[in-house]
């Protein structure tokens, strides 16, 4: 049966009663790498921290799947979206957090943010490489890079550029792009991808490219869904 981590309104009576039509029957426990906040909404909210000393204490219920999809309705009117966690008991459950999802330029002080979403990524990434790294591209032109926000917390990023060729006229290329893994699938990447081809077709291009490795098949499912063509193959070689 399903668990669930409550940490709000989910652990009242009167809520369960409405919602679930029955009490629930709880054990505490705790969300570890999180810290409470107000939603987009004004309504409680937690957001991902990754930090071992942030813990927002709730209760786990075990329900049915009947009232699993009881409590997503219940939760969506506010626009909560279900995510999956493990807790300090070692045990995995669903969480609802703010679904709203807002995209904007990155600024420096994302560099901690965006150094645990490429480490995420497959490639391990310290804040005191990327702090330069992003200092450096924020001020070239023709670059841009862009985060998702939700509840104030950096959940997304994508990376940008505008450049001409010999065999083409102006083109556009996605340099990055990287969704914590507990909001995959729930079309942020997609936001991100079109925001980035706004702006590269407001500079003047024409297409966009891209590479992505052969041992990301998801992440070719993803490019080919929202309308890219596999057209090559990527070389590399180390300098």
């Amino acid at each position: 049966m399903p668990l669930l981590f409550a940490y709000g309104s989910l652990q009242q009576e009167d809520v369960q009663w409405s919602a679930l039509g029955r009490l629930l029957e709880g054990e505490p426990d705790e969300l570890r790498g999180f810290e409470r906040s107000v939603g987009r909404t004004g309504q409680g909210n937690v957001v991902f921290t990754g930090r071992e000393d942030s813990r927002v204490p709730g209760t786990l219920y075990e329900i049915t799947d009947a009232e699993l999809v009881a409590a997503d309705a219940y939760e969506q009117r506010d626009q909560y979206k279900r995510i999956a966690v493990t807790l300090s008991s070692g045990k995995q459950a669903w969480l609802y957090v703010d679904g709203s999802v807002a995209i904007r330029d990155a600024v420096a002080s994302d560099a901690h943010a965006i150094a645990q979403l490429v480490t995420q990524l497959g490639y391990p990434t310290a804040v005191t490489l990327m702090e330069p790294r992003l200092r450096r591209m924020l001020a070239l032109s023709h670059h841009r890079i862009v985060v998702a926000e939700s509840s104030g917390a950096v959940i997304g990023v994508a990376g940008a550029c505008v450049d001409h060729g010999v065999e083409l006229d102006t083109y556009g290329r996605i340099t990055a792009l990287a969704v914590d893994e507990k909001w995959r699938g729930t079309g942020v990447g997609r936001l991100l991808v079109e925001q980035v081809e706004r702006w590269c077709r407001e500079r003047g291009a024409d297409r966009v490219t891209l590479t992505s490795g052969h041992h990301r098949p998801e992440s070719h499912k993803f490019y080919k869904a929202i309308g890219y063509d596999a057209t090559g193959l990527r070389f590399f070689k180390r300098l």
